[in-house]
């Protein structure tokens, strides 16, 4: 049983270390994505006072 799982923690550590570019490909996407929605959202609220 022990060594079931850690074997199969050690597969999803390879797992991990493996997809590891596309995750952090994946986090600062959604990093800049919440980034720019709060950027536009300030610009959209700037916008409107100066009208």
């Amino acid at each position: 049983m022990g060594m079931g799982v850690f074997s199969l923690r050690d597969g999803g550590f390879l797992f991990f270390f493996q997809s590891k570019y596309l995750s952090c490909f994946l986090f600062f996407l959604c990093l800049g994505g919440l980034f720019w929605v709060l950027v536009g959202s300030l610009l959209i609220s700037a916008f409107c006072i100066v009208i």
